[in-house]
């Protein structure tokens, strides 16, 4: 009976993989900055891709703006406060900044706001609990921001399982309940969940958790089958892709949150990368910049895109 049950539970496990598909990458026109442990934050037409370390400098503070319709970049400022791992969103018309470290390795800890019509910088109010490397997605106009690291009391390593959100338009953080797990990761919202998608606190994670917004409670959803760190994702309709790792820099796949079902993507073509961006506009899936080693020196300037 036993053998029997774990046969079921075997084909039941098959049945929640989709078979592997393949994913070709074109390159596009390269950032005029090599950059890794950056952020990037995409509207209908234009990407923008913000902070992190170049080939010469820990702590950037550069914008750059990415037409996809003319596959051109262009600095769009470099007033931003220095720094890299940090987190943006769009909504209301601005770019939201926050997160990551500054200067020296301290914790950024200002929310900037970028006009995306003027380009001018001001600040809203400050971070209650700033990380580097936690995550940020946008939902009905309000910005949820989670997990991370930091230095603690006594200037260990930490990992963090905060979970906050903060209304542009009140201006005020607001603590919600605590992450399943400590840890750097990236995630996206879809239909009012958010999903959680591996990370990193010490060794990698295969776990994807979801927080539905409406009800404020945590779940555990899915298992992938490897851990997954130093990752990017991105949304196109119910599914989310995960792009590169930070030991395998080609990884790719896309977990379906309708069907939960994931999927591992063949991608050719695909410059390989860690701590890079990704976005998804008008059906096409970009990525940019990251590293390949830990040496500042490998950073990338190169964007690719593929089509579903």
């Amino acid at each position: 009976m036993k053998k029997m049950f774990l046969f079921f539970s075997f084909i039941f496990t098959l049945s929640l993989f989709t078979k592997a598909q393949t994913l070709n990458f074109e390159n596009l026109n390269s950032m005029n900055l090599s950059r890794a442990a950056i952020s990037s934050a995409a509207d209908s037409n234009f990407i923008y891709v913000s902070n992190g370390y170049s080939t010469t400098t820990g702590f950037t503070t550069e914008i750059e703006k990415y037409d996809i319709n003319k596959n051109q970049w262009s600095v769009f400022t470099k007033s931003l406060v220095a720094k890299n791992f940090s987190s943006s969103v769009i909504t209301g018309g601005n770019l939201y900044l926050f997160n990551g470290n500054s200067l020296g390795g301290k914790p950024n800890n200002k929310m900037e706001v970028v006009n995306l019509n003027t380009g001018e910088v001001t600040f809203s109010t400050d971070n209650p609990f700033p990380t580097k490397g936690g995550g940020a997605a946008v939902w009905n106009g309000i910005i949820y921001v989670f997990g991370g690291s930091y230095k603690n009391e006594v200037g260990d390593l930490s990992y963090s399982d905060k979970l906050y959100s903060f209304n542009p338009t009140t201006k005020e953080w607001t603590r919600l309940e605590n992450m399943p797990k400590r840890i750097e990761t990236k995630g996206e919202i879809i239909n009012g969940e958010l999903y959680v998608i591996g990370g990193y606190n010490g060794g990698q994670c295969k776990r994807i958790d979801k927080y539905d917004i409406s009800t404020g409670k945590w779940s555990k959803v899915y298992t992938m089958p490897a851990g997954v760190s130093g990752h990017a994702t991105a949304v196109y309709g119910s599914k989310i892709y995960i792009i590169g790792d930070y030991n395998t820099l080609t990884h790719a796949a896309c977990y379906d949150v309708n069907t939960n079902t994931y999927t591992e993507i063949q991608p050719t073509n695909m410059v390989g990368r860690r701590h890079a961006a990704a976005a998804v506009v008008k059906g096409k899936l970009y990525i940019m910049g990251g590293n390949q080693t830990a040496a500042m020196n490998s950073s990338l300037s190169g964007l690719q895109v593929a089509t579903y």
